[in-house]
């Protein structure tokens, strides 16, 4: 499916969606080009950080962000850690025993240090059509801009995980650039436990319509994956 443009003056940054028949969705078959380098499994040096969508400024900014708990419990890591580890070499009464600090301090402080290394975020403006995004791996990140017009499409996949007589699906939003130019990413992730003999993409309703609301403010196609099983679309080592 692709966008088809509304060109009148209420609306003209809103994008109409078709379900047309016999149109070919790239992000499902493999043989298409498009599909074929975004589908191409990849590799992320760092945790997968959870990401969540938000509106700024009356829908004048798009941002893909940790969330606010997740990035104190990021900092809480680092300061906790380096106070404990100090407290512990300095041997100072409030810390328990002498070895708890010396192990638990710099344990701390390196699990904050890693998931610090691998949050991302992207923040698209709107108005003028850009994005900035602070994306890499470890101590190789570095700050990209660039257009709204260089992404292709939303896409919702589903992860399954067979359990016993249940199932566990992750469902997750995923942002692709054309050509897979720019690596992808990650925008929404959901997991949820499903009764059998229910649909894989029974629990998707939620995050389809978040997807289809960012893929209609960024002016991109949206495609729905979440009826089959797919690989994470970049899993972290």
């Amino acid at each position: 499916m692709r966008p088809r443009f509304n060109t009148g003056s209420s609306a003209r940054k809103q994008v109409l969606y078709t379900a047309t028949k016999g149109v070919p969705n790239p992000y499902e078959n493999r043989s298409h080009p498009e599909g074929a380098a975004n589908l191409r499994p990849q590799r992320k040096i760092g945790l997968e950080t959870p990401l969540v969508g938000r509106f700024w400024g009356e829908d004048k900014r798009l941002v893909f962000a940790p969330p606010v708990w997740y990035q104190a419990l990021v900092l809480a890591c680092l300061g906790g850690g380096g106070i404990v580890g100090l407290g512990g070499w300095l041997a100072w009464e409030w810390i328990p025993l002498f070895s708890i600090g010396l192990w638990l301090g710099p344990a701390l402080f390196l699990s904050g240090a890693w998931a610090a290394l691998s949050m991302e975020y992207v923040v698209f403006d709107l108005k003028s059509r850009t994005y900035v995004r602070r994306e890499g791996r470890g101590f190789g990140k570095r700050t990209r801009r660039g257009s709204t017009i260089e992404l292709d499409a939303v896409v919702v996949y589903c992860e399954q995980y067979l359990l016993g007589i249940g199932q566990v699906v992750i469902y997750r939003t995923v942002l692709h650039w054309k050509h897979a130019a720019v690596p992808l990413l990650v925008t929404e992730r959901e997991q949820t436990a499903l009764q059998p003999g229910q649909p894989m993409n029974y629990g998707s309703g939620p995050i389809i319509n978040r997807a289809q609301r960012y893929a209609n403010a960024l002016g991109v196609a949206f495609y729905d994956n979440s009826y089959f099983h797919s690989p994470a679309p970049q899993a972290p080592l």
